[in-house]
């Protein structure tokens, strides 16, 4: 598999200043995020910017490239990302940008092109190469990127000396493939709740709806969300689509966005939409005609109908402040997933921050405003066996499960409420629980018949921990290894840790069988000796399982040099004294 990371750096940039007129027109977040990407990228080849839905990291991008010292490739991988990011970047840097994408070809005169990931196929892209090349590639939407993508490795494998910036407002993946084998740092993160605390986007409210005839139990998990048919069999019961319309209209605030589970789902709904209210609703998918399209966001947009029905169709570039409701009828358990249409909502509307001095101000002027809070109304059904995931998840921030979980519960009690204020009175409640746990433990002794030591296994082999190079298991969302991966680990010796994730599980596993397959000793194995006295870290399996019998048969004795000595040098008969 090619590797984005290079051995032999470019030489550092040359420092190219921010003009005047972008640095004041960028948020102090934004100015920080800007410079936080330069420096980063002085040192290493790539990095990776994470920004909330609506807190503008187009902006950060564009700043970016107004303070590269030379030619910059943006890359997206849809239509209306490519020709927002070009149209930004002509106002907001005061220069020429060219577009690569479908007829519109660049002529490499300009020093800022954006550029459709699939448009450049192999042919297109040693064309564009001979006439062009960039110092800097930055990836919109960057959670798209994977290692197994080749549309976005051939790009950067054209380029092998330009730097890499991602930027996106959703880091985690549904099938787990880490951003780490292609980002090498992160440069700044600036998530939904630091942004609602700093009053840049409105507080987000909650109201849970369980649909009773919806049983989720029932549906499989695959590639870390649930079965899209089975799910969509469920939700598109002739009762579940009438809750979903009654809730929306009983519930929702001003304009909505409703997310359903496929095409003809959200085709269905809208019907029933405009059976209780004619003209209410309008559906969109990707077989949506352009200029359909294009018609319907505008009417949407324009306030002729509050409810736009659609599957994943708005989940990213489709910036409209005014909507106000998020549905969603289409429970997940991808955390990304849920805050791209969570992120719909956030924005308040314009005119109402910018230029606003303190935070305080800001939420003042956003409650006073015509849309003080953004409203999620969540429809789910009975989930036992699943780990949804709700806004709680999104606005968790850097809470644990721990507080997540609690914050969830006191949702689902209470029917819902400010996300970011259950938030904090689960943190208390589990704070307290906390306490008063600890207090219990003092009150009793335990008597131990044996040794046990604790052991981190990341650090015991030396390896990178992938949650803690990103920022934990809370910022970018995470599930739990599956039965087979903690069966997986118990044979090797090692009890899964509290809390382990997917991805954790699956970088530990990858080690042992590695080890296994090239004969050195394994962890039990390890683990063992070392309570003998013995580092066999370096043992072969064949060592450590002789060094083991020959303990065994002398009961249970540590061994003496000699012993060890004649163990790895393999002498036969020479292993008891």
């Amino acid at each position: 598999m090619p590797q984005l990371s290079l051995l032999d750096r470019p030489p550092p940039l040359v420092e190219r200043p921010i003009p005047v007129h972008i640095g004041q027109r960028l948020r102090g977040y934004q100015a920080q995020a800007v410079a936080a990407v330069l420096n980063q990228l002085q040192s290493v080849n790539s990095t990776i910017l994470v920004m909330a839905t609506g807190t503008g990291k187009t902006q950060c991008f564009l700043g970016v490239a107004s303070g590269w010292p030379g030619n910059v490739l943006i890359v997206a991988h849809r239509k209306e990302l490519i020709e927002q990011a070009a149209a930004r970047a002509r106002e907001f840097l005061h220069e020429e940008v060219e577009i690569e994408m479908g007829v519109l070809g660049a002529t490499g005169k300009s020093r800022i092109i954006v550029a459709s990931k699939d448009s450049l196929h192999p042919d297109r892209l040693a064309n564009l190469a001979k006439k062009w090349k960039p110092g800097l590639i930055v990836v919109d939407e960057a959670h798209h990127f994977s290692l197994a993508n080749e549309s976005y490795v051939r790009i950067t494998e054209q380029w092998k000396d330009a730097r890499l910036l991602g930027v996106t407002a959703t880091p985690d993946r549904a099938d787990e493939a880490r951003l780490g084998e292609v980002f090498e740092d992160v440069a700044l993160l600036y998530e939904i709740d630091d942004a609602i605390r700093d009053g840049f986007l409105v507080p987000i409210r909650c109201k849970r709806v369980v649909i009773e005839s919806v049983d989720l139990r029932t549906v499989k998990t695959v590639a870390g969300d649930y079965n899209q048919g089975q799910l969509d069999a469920l939700m598109r019961q002739e009762e579940a689509i009438h809750k979903v319309v009654q809730s929306t209209r009983e519930h929702g605030v001003g304009k909505s966005l409703v997310f359903v589970t496929s095409i003809a789902t959200a085709k269905l709904t809208a019907e029933v939409f405009n059976h209780y209210e004619s003209g209410s609703a309008r559906s969109i998918d990707c077989n949506t005609p352009a200029n359909e399209r294009s018609a319907i966001f505008g009417g949407h947009k324009a306030g002729d109908y509050p409810y736009l029905v659609n599957v994943n169709v708005t989940t990213e570039g489709y910036d409209d402040p005014s909507i106000v409701t998020m549905v969603n009828a289409a429970p997940t358990q991808s955390r990304g997933r849920y805050a791209q249409r969570a992120g719909r909502i956030t924005r308040p509307l314009p005119g109402i921050v910018d230029g606003v001095p303190s935070s305080w101000q800001r939420q003042a002027a956003i409650r006073a405003s015509g849309k003080p809070f953004g409203l999620i109304v969540d429809l789910i059904g009975t989930s036992q066996d699943h780990r949804l995931v709700g806004p709680e998840d999104v606005l968790g921030g850097k809470n644990s499960d721990a507080v997540v979980k609690k914050a969830r519960q006191l949702a689902e009690k209470e029917g819902g409420g400010d996300v970011l204020d259950l938030l904090g009175r689960a943190e208390v409640d589990v704070a307290a629980e906390e306490r008063q746990a600890l207090r219990a433990k003092a009150k009793v002794t335990v008597k131990v018949g044996s040794r046990v030591i604790d052991v981190d296994p990341f650090g015991f082999y030396d390896i990178e921990n992938p949650q803690e190079k990103w920022g934990g298991n809370q910022r970018f969302g995470w599930r739990p290894p599956t039965d087979k991966m903690l069966a997986g680990l118990e044979k090797f010796g090692m009890t899964p840790m509290e809390g382990l994730s997917f991805g954790e599980a699956r970088a530990l596993l990858d080690k042992l069988f590695a080890d296994a397959n090239a004969g050195r000793a394994r962890f039990k194995q390890i683990r063992f000796l070392e309570t003998k006295g013995l580092n066999a870290r370096e043992w072969s399996f064949d060592q450590a399982s002789e060094a083991i019998e020959t303990i065994k048969r002398q009961g249970w004795k540590p061994l003496v040099k000699k012993q060890v000595d004649a163990i790895l040098n393999r002498e036969p008969g020479a292993y008891d004294e």
